[in-house]
């Protein structure tokens, strides 16, 4: 499983969590250093105030790492064993945006997924990225902020 996807797409798609967008949302500090290991901390979708991500009980917290070379990590524990479920893929930063291209498969079963997010904020400590996608012919907005694990 995809752990942006988990998290972004369906966990959000059950309405639970709601977002605002506030003036806190102004792509503040996003020439900080975007490498690094980030765990997930809050998230949200509509219209609503941000919520804390509930971690898997008894587990290591679910995370991303961006690591120098453009390749992105993505970690997630799951069941009651935490099993670690990793994907990889590629990251490109741009002014205000963080493209992920994930590669799945091998041959010519092999396909490729790319996530993009708005970055809110960038600080040495916090990232808030946001994206949108379609459900349903709707679109949704999906916000999640992470803190950066020193």
């Amino acid at each position: 499983m995809k752990k942006l996807k988990i998290v972004l797409f369906s966990v959000l798609a059950m309405g639970t969590l709601l977002t605002s967008c506030g003036s806190d949302d102004s792509n503040e500090n996003v020439n900080e250093k975007i490498e690094g290991k980030w765990i997930l901390t809050k998230t949200a979708t509509g219209e609503e105030a941000l919520k804390d991500y509930e971690h898997t009980i008894g587990c290591s917290k679910d995370f991303i790492e961006i690591i120098g070379d453009g390749i992105f990590r993505d970690v997630d524990y799951q069941g009651s064993e935490c099993t670690e479920e990793v994907d990889t893929g590629k990251w490109v930063k741009g002014d205000n945006t963080l493209t992920v291209t994930y590669t799945y498969g091998e041959g010519e079963t092999q396909e490729e997924e790319v996530l993009s997010f708005t970055i809110l904020s960038l600080t040495g400590s916090e990232l808030k990225l946001k994206t949108v996608y379609e459900e349903g012919g709707v679109d949704i907005t999906a916000i999640s902020l992470f803190t950066r694990v020193n």
